[in-house]
C-alpha cells in the first residue's frame, strides 16, 4: 500500500460519524484510522461483487474510468 496520501473532505449523517467516534475511543484510534479501514474493508468486499465488478468493466470499456483506476 502506497504511503502518499491524500486529504478530503466530505459530510455525513451526525449518527454515522459519531458511531466512527464512538468505536474509534473503544479501539484506542482516531477518527480518521477507522474511517479508513471501513472502506478499505468495503472497496475489498465490493472488488468481490460480480455485479459491482461488471460495471467496473463497463466504466472501463466506455473510457469512464482509466486503467489506473481499474487497477
Amino acid at each position: 500500500m502506497s504511503t502518499d496520501k491524500k486529504r478530503v473532505q466530505f459530510r455525513a449523517p451526525n449518527r454515522l460519524i459519531d458511531r466512527a467516534d464512538a468505536l474509534a475511543v473503544v479501539l484506542g484510534e482516531d477518527r480518521t484510522d477507522v474511517l479508513v479501514t471501513a472502506l478499505r474493508e468495503y472497496l475489498q468486499d465490493a472488488a468481490h461483487d460480480d455485479a459491482l465488478t461488471q460495471e467496473i468493466a463497463a466504466a472501463y470499456y466506455d473510457d469512464e474510468i482509466s486503467f489506473e483506476q481499474l487497477k
